[in-house]
């Protein structure tokens, strides 16, 4: 099979599961001892619907095509990537259900090893300075992206 197969194979999976909690919504029940996820679940859905947003925006304009290293580019590598893992999370934490885990957990790692192929083409793109904003800015590792990005604004 091709890449290109595989990749489209691939949206098509994360568009179901969306497809597919928004209809388990209405099928299933949160049991009342798990409800308090659900808090959680939202602050994990604004925060990959942050990182989407912000990454969209930045590069829409990113008009000369080079390498992105500031605003959420600076905390991590694949903050569009990032986004929807915490998206799929938070479908988890708010309909805490067997189906939806073993889903987000198959999107997860879809979208793992997308993270992998960019960087793998970003390397070929921007060969060294890729290497370098490697070694400065995590993949998807949000907590380390922050330390670091305090330390280097405020330090």
């Amino acid at each position: 099979m091709s890449d290109k197969f595989l990749e489209n194979a691939s949206y098509v999976f994360h568009i179901l599961t969306f497809i597919a909690y928004f209809i388990l919504l209405f099928i299933l029940e949160t049991p009342p001892a798990m409800q308090f996820l659900q808090y959680f679940g939202s602050l994990f859905f604004l925060g990959g619907v942050f990182f989407l947003i912000s990454s969209i925006i930045l590069l829409s304009r990113n008009n000369s095509g080079g390498l992105l290293q500031s605003g959420v580019y600076g905390v991590v590598r694949h903050p569009m990537y990032l986004g929807a893992i915490l998206l799929f999370l938070a479908m988890v934490l708010y309909l805490p259900h067997w189906i939806m885990l073993i889903l987000a957990v198959i999107n997860i790692i879809i979208i793992y090893h997308f993270m992998l192929a960019g960087e793998e083409s970003n390397i070929k793109k921007f060969g060294d300075e890729y290497r370098a904003y490697m070694a400065q800015i995590p993949r998807a590792n949000l907590v380390l992206g922050l330390i670091r990005w305090f330390k280097k604004n405020h330090l």
